[in-house]
C-alpha cells in the first residue's frame, strides 16, 4: 500500500506542509505557536510548532553538516559547519574560519587549537597591533579619544608589535572624578608575616626568560615602577631596595626588613 510522505496545500509560489494557509515561501507546521508571523527578511522557510521546533542536518560521522551563505561573487562566502570527525563547530566569514568550538569547549578566534588551553578563550590576532579584547558601554563618552572608540572603556593589546608583552588601558569620561582601575580581592584569613615568603591578597611576581623557562632575576634589577607620564617616579629593584623621585612622607609604620 502507498504511503503519503508530505502533504502540501497552496499554489506553487506559497506552500504549506501541514497547514493549508502559508507564513512564507515554505511553511512546515506542526502546530501552532500563536499570533506570530516570521520576519519578511527570513520566510523563505518557516518552521513552527507549539513547543521546541527544529531542523536536522544527518549526516555520516566522518564528514560535515553545513549551513551555507552565497552571493553572485562567491556561492559559499560564509558557512556554519558542525565537523563529525573532530566534534567541532566552526563559523566561516568571507570564507575563512573565524571562530572554532572545539569538543573539550575551546573557543578560538582565528585559532583553531591551544596545547595550553582546556576550557576558554584563545584570540589570535595574526598580524595585526591594535586592541584584541574591548569593553564598551553605551553610557561611555571617554575623554580620550586618540586611536580609540569613545565608547570603549578597557582594552587589551599587545605592548610592542614584535617582542609581544601586555598593554591594558583604561578610560574614562572625565579625568579625576574617580578611581579609574580599582582592583577588589576578597580573600581568606588575612596574611601578617614579613618576609621574603610571605604571601598576600595582591601579588605580582617576576622573572627573567633563560632557554624557555623563568629564572630569578639579577641583582639590581627594576622588578616594578611608577610613572607619571613616561617618567619614573618610584621604583622595586630585585632586593627589594626602592628609589623615589622625590620626598618620603609616611603616615603610619614603617618596617623595614633586615
Amino acid at each position: 500500500a502507498s504511503q503519503t510522505q508530505i502533504t502540501a496545500v497552496g499554489t506553487l509560489s506559497t506552500l504549506g506542509v501541514g497547514i493549508a494557509r502559508t507564513d512564507g515561501t515554505l511553511h512546515v507546521h506542526t502546530a501552532t505557536a500563536g499570533t506570530v508571523a516570521a520576519p519578511a527578511h527570513a520566510d523563505e522557510l518557516v518552521i513552527e510548532n507549539s513547543t521546541h521546533a527544529g531542523i536536522s542536518i544527518l549526516t555520516p560521522n566522518d564528514v560535515s553538516g553545513y549551513v551555507s551563505f552565497g552571493d553572485p561573487d562567491d556561492n559559499d562566502i560564509a558557512a556554519i559547519e558542525y565537523s563529525h570527525y573532530s566534534n567541532s563547530m566552526r563559523f566561516y566569514t568571507n570564507t575563512v574560519e573565524r571562530i572554532r568550538i572545539d569538543s573539550a569547549g575551546l573557543v578560538g578566534i582565528n585559532e583553531t587549537a591551544n596545547a595550553n588551553m582546556t576550557i576558554g578563550l584563545t584570540i589570535n590576532q595574526a598580524g595585526n597591533d591594535n586592541q584584541a579584547f574591548a569593553l564598551k558601554s553605551s553610557d561611555v563618552t571617554t575623554a580620550y579619544t586618540t586611536g580609540q572608540d569613545t565608547n570603549t572603556f578597557y582594552h587589551i593589546q599587545k605592548d610592542q608589535a614584535a617582542q609581544g608583552g601586555a598593554q591594558i588601558r583604561v578610560l574614562q569620561a572625565s579625568a579625576g572624578v574617580d578611581s579609574s582601575l580599582k582592583y577588589q580581592v576578597y580573600g581568606g584569613t588575612g596574611n601578617t608575616t614579613k618576609s621574603t615568603s610571605a604571601a598576600s591578597n595582591i601579588e605580582f611576581e617576576a622573572y627573567d626568560i633563560n632557554g624557555g623557562s623563568p629564572q630569578a632575576q639579577g641583582a639590581n634589577t627594576t622588578i616594578f615602577n611608577i610613572k607619571s607620564a613616561t617618567a619614573t617616579q618610584w621604583l622595586v629593584d630585585a632586593e627589594g631596595d626602592t628609589w623615589q623621585n622625590g620626598g618620603a612622607t609616611f603616615n603610619g609604620d614603617l618596617v623595614v626588613a633586615d
